[in-house]
């Protein structure tokens, strides 16, 4: 065991059992919670010559005890009992230890679980950021062809519209000119042919897909 000392009243008391620190408070009985409160910044008061000592360990640096103590007792200073505070610092230390080695355990598997949570969750939304993205994909074709399929039939509705003006112009109360029917055909039939996905090849296309 090696004992430190610091502070500006030797108030920083530790007792380092192998690889584990234990802070120490010794005190007066009625100085411990004077002894916190000066932790959180009261100033330094000095203990009474008529109230006992007593020596506590601390599971940490806060300013109040969290773990055995012992003090003066009529015909049994605290200097009598030192062998029971040494074996009692063994055991204390070892269970700070086997605490912080669970402790240390019980965060690693939170932590396991958080981050396979987390990748759970990535993993979900990857996915379901896929299937949008094909969605959208298989949308953009559907409505691709339909819009070809569409200009199909708008053309056949063109060039059908033309077929009956023709039927219809010799019986027409102001019936267009041969010339000018056949100058209007052939503007109408051009604009069947324009939207027309087979005669254009438009039907080869594909829509644009996009790299997201």
């Amino acid at each position: 065991m090696h004992p430190h000392l610091s502070g500006k009243y030797g108030r920083d008391l530790s007792v380092t059992v192998g690889d584990t620190t234990i802070p120490l408070l010794v005190d007066g009985v009625a100085a411990a919670k004077q002894a916190e409160r000066e932790f959180h910044g009261d100033p330094f008061r000095p203990r009474s010559d008529k109230d006992a000592v007593q020596l506590s360990f601390r599971r940490g640096w806060s300013g109040a005890p969290s773990g055995p103590s012992w003090q003066d007792k009529p015909g049994a200073p605290l200097e009598r009992q030192l062998r029971e505070v040494a074996a009692a610092a063994i055991v204390f230390a070892e269970e700070t230890l086997r605490d912080a080695v669970a402790g240390a355990h019980a965060w690693r598997i939170t932590r396991n679980a958080e981050l396979e949570d987390a990748e759970r969750k990535r993993k979900i939304e990857e996915e379901r950021q896929r299937r949008v993205r094909q969605d959208k994909r298989e949308q953009a074709r559907s409505d691709h062809l339909l819009g070809q399929a569409r200009a199909l039939e708008q053309a056949r509705q063109i060039r059908a519209y033309v077929d009956a003006v023709r039927c219809a112009n010799d019986a027409a109360p102001d019936p267009m000119s041969a010339e000018e029917l056949d100058s209007w055909s052939a503007w109408a039939l051009e604009q069947a042919a324009r939207i027309d996905p087979v005669l254009s090849s438009a039907y080869k296309t594909r829509p644009v897909e996009s790299e997201e």
